[in-house]
């Protein structure tokens, strides 16, 4: 099995930051529509001057339902669609197509209205979709896992719609227990997804973090992502060119105890980035006009990181209003600023959250 070891504190820790009292006048909230249920938003998208933000609702049966919110000149509106229960990821081709990928199935809006699009699905398992990229309406990629049905294993899933339908592309053996969380690339021969997978099956095995390079005819395994004494996940990937592609994620020692990972492709190597030391994971990384944002969460909030093309520097994150807690868990750039979305956790209910940088 290949392996990428990173050892020493260097490699997991470096450069801690302080945090402001308040950082509530740089993210200014956004003003979602009021929902009868509870909800949640998990990604964003834009594009072409659009921009989506989607999650799901629960009702008072703990039932889950999709959720897909859209801003436009009158501001944030909800759009009905297929309900595809939980939505894990989105992507914008432009303001008539976009695609959103969740648990056992896709949809597409067309412009005027949305539209359920069935992904290959294995007979008695459980596919999972987390990510989804486009280089064009013919050429749509998404990455995922699949639980057998007794859930005694899973494996991971890429698959690509062609402009008719999806199909699964082929993987090598990754093992019984691989999951790939994200997706991304410069160009449909130059595509990479992130995940996970064991470094052995043994009772002491721990994950390391798994990344693989398709050139157009085959895929290639890159060396695992290993930092001793921890389980490594990789969450998201994002290239900015072949030789220049971004991981994120986290690493834990087996608790809830998070910490975050930045993975750097130069082209010829994958290398651990320094970060700054505060606890929290990271799953998603976007571009801006003048760097690089990855967004997550931390114990007592929001967590967001910016790269300035030298180094990753955390940002004072949104301030949630007296007695409540505030969870990101992703983000898009919408006219050059950084949308986040997540959820608000109040002591009467649970509300969808999105905010935009300003600073």
């Amino acid at each position: 099995m290949k392996r990428l070891t990173i050892a020493g504190a260097a490699a997991t820790t470096a450069l801690l930051l302080a945090h402001p009292a308040s950082a509530a006048g740089d993210w200014p909230e956004e003003q979602l529509p009021p929902l009868p249920d509870a909800g949640v938003l998990h990604t964003a998208a834009a594009g072409g001057g659009s921009a989506w933000a989607f999650g799901i609702t629960l009702d008072a049966d703990y039932q889950h339902h999709s959720l897909a919110l859209h801003r436009g000149q009158q501001g944030w509106e909800q759009v009905p669609t297929p309900d595809i229960g939980r939505i894990n990821a989105a992507t914008a081709i432009g303001p008539d197509d976009v695609w959103a990928v969740g648990d056992g199935t896709s949809m597409r809006w067309n412009g005027s209205e949305w539209r359920e699009v069935p992904v290959v699905a294995r007979p008695g398992d459980n596919t999972q979709l987390h990510d989804v990229t486009a280089f064009g309406p013919a050429e749509v990629w998404s990455a995922g896992f699949v639980w057998s049905g007794d859930h005694s294993r899973n494996s991971s899933s890429v698959q690509r719609w062609g402009g008719q339908e999806w199909s699964e592309v082929a993987l090598p053996d990754l093992g019984v227990r691989s999951e790939l969380f994200g997706i991304g690339g410069t160009s449909p021969e130059d595509l990479w997804v992130a995940g996970s997978k064991p470094t052995d099956l043994g009772p002491d095995g721990r994950f390391g973090g798994l990344l693989l390079h398709w050139d157009g005819e085959r895929w290639a395994e890159q060396p695992l992502v290993e930092i001793p004494g921890v389980h490594v996940e990789l969450r998201d990937v994002h290239a900015l060119a072949p030789d220049d592609v971004w991981a994120v994620g986290y690493h834990h020692p087996g608790s809830t105890d998070r910490s975050p990972v930045a993975v750097h492709w130069d082209g010829t190597r994958w290398t651990l980035a320094q970060l700054p030391g505060e606890p929290g994971q990271l799953n998603e990384v976007v571009a801006g006009e003048d760097g690089l944002w990855a967004v997550g969460y931390a114990p007592d909030g929001p967590y967001v990181l910016r790269y300035d093309g030298t180094s990753w520097r955390q940002v004072p994150a949104p301030v949630p209003s007296e007695g409540e807690h505030l969870t990101t868990f992703g983000g898009a750039v919408v006219d050059g600023r950084l949308l986040v979305v997540g959820v608000e956790d109040a002591s009467a209910n649970t509300l969808p959250y999105a905010a935009t940088h300003i600073g």
